[in-house]
């Protein structure tokens, strides 16, 4: 079990100024995919003009003395104002953790400003990550958070036996719990046609319950909502993983990913072999006969596979996700540039450029949730990314 240590952020901001704003369409995106780069989650409560935020940032470290540095808090009234606001900042809790650190912390927003930005650096790089903070630009907000009682947990990866706390804004005394067991599935491939990936109304709830302040993951790969007012559309949620997530540890976790790259015939034959690890490893031996090729390219796809969940889940896993699926296949973006609307990944290592939109869409579960724009015209470089993999080529 990690150990975590307080850590101190200086706050030098004593009263709210404005500055130069940060057009955030500007901005290339993509160091925040790569391995070397600092991935965040959060959670937001709202009551009035006052917000809490928790927040978790994952990196690896190269010395002890590793941190984030420069880190503030901002506000803006649009994606690309041309002025900023520095928000001064309570500080309630701060721990070092093994993989980055956490931060708990309450902030006045002002109510024409519709984006709350985190900026800070690290190992010479500048951050800025964008949280919609008015009903404006998305769901409203709820008026609590829901973080682990464990201290050194990281915030987007809470494993069955964890205990939430429920921290509210208002002291609501009772909430609604929703239970959602294995409910979504994977993404499609990038020239298919399907209905909005919506994670809407129509899921079958598996229980539900009222709680108190606290409530513990009893099932893996459960998605847990919780709200105050079960009428409303403000919640929050938090979806259960195996212990050692991002890693997938079972055979039948291992397996479910491999229908990005399998044939139907092929994936269905693997699920309901008798014996799956001896299915598995018969499949990657079929399709690359040389051993040591077949290790390395296993080795290769689920190390993507580890990444597009540390980067990618939200209500479902990320590997699942539409962005976890081009991660997969094609690995981290060259350039990525973000609207209010929608973020583009483009790729310069292929036969030419690719391009892939994702159109950000309101979601119950997530604030940030991207659905992969499709069309038949990808057909082409898909299955010539896939056959890569097939042949130990990618």
């Amino acid at each position: 079990m990690p150990i975590a240590k307080h850590l101190t952020l200086f706050f030098l901001v004593l009263t709210p100024l404005l500055s130069q704003g940060i057009d955030l369409s500007k901005m290339d995106y993509s160091p925040y995919y790569k391995k070397s780069g600092v991935r965040f989650s959060y959670q937001i409560a709202k009551q009035d003009t006052l917000h809490r935020i928790i927040l978790s940032a994952r990196y690896k470290r190269n010395s002890g003395r590793d941190q984030l540095e420069n880190f503030r808090l901002l506000s803006q009234e649009k994606f690309t104002s041309s002025k900023h606001r520095v928000l001064t900042s309570t500080v309630s809790k701060s721990h070092r953790l093994v993989l980055g650190e956490s931060h708990d912390l309450t902030v006045h927003i002002p109510q024409t400003h519709n984006y709350l930005i985190i900026a800070f650096d690290y190992h010479d790089k500048s951050y800025y990550f964008d949280l919609p903070v008015h009903a404006a630009c998305d769901i409203p907000l709820a008026s609590f958070v829901l973080t682990p009682q464990d201290t050194t947990s990281i915030l987007d990866v809470m494993t069955t036996g964890d205990t939430i706390e429920i921290v509210s804004l208002d002291n609501s005394p009772l909430f609604h719990l929703y239970e959602y067991h294995d409910a979504f599935s994977h993404a499609l491939p990038p020239m298919a046609t399907r209905p909005p990936d919506s994670a809407a109304n129509s899921l079958e709830i598996h229980q539900y319950s009222t709680i108190p302040s606290t409530f513990a993951l009893s099932l893996e790969n459960t998605l847990y909502f919780v709200q105050k007012d079960s009428s409303s559309n403000r919640g929050q949620s938090c979806l259960s993983q195996i212990v050692g997530f991002p890693n997938l540890k079972t055979i039948e976790d291992i397996v479910q990913p491999l229908v990005y790259i399998c044939t139907r015939e092929e994936y269905q034959n693997i699920l309901s072999a008798e014996n799956r690890k001896k299915a598995f490893e018969d499949f990657w031996l079929k399709i690359i006969p040389s051993k040591k090729k077949a290790s390395e390219t296993i080795k290769k796809y689920y190390d993507r596979i580890e990444e597009a969940n540390t980067l990618f889940t939200t209500y479902k896993t990320g590997w699942k996700t539409d962005p976890g699926m081009i991660y997969t296949v094609y690995g981290p973006p060259d350039q990525v540039s973000r609207s209010e609307q929608e973020e583009i990944w483009k790729y310069q290592r292929f036969e030419g450029e690719i391009s892939f939109t994702f159109a950000k869409q309101v979601n119950l579960f997530t604030q940030h949730h991207y659905v992969l724009i499709r069309a038949m015209e990808y057909s082409g470089v898909w299955y010539s990314e896939i056959k890569k993999w097939r042949t130990g080529n990618s």
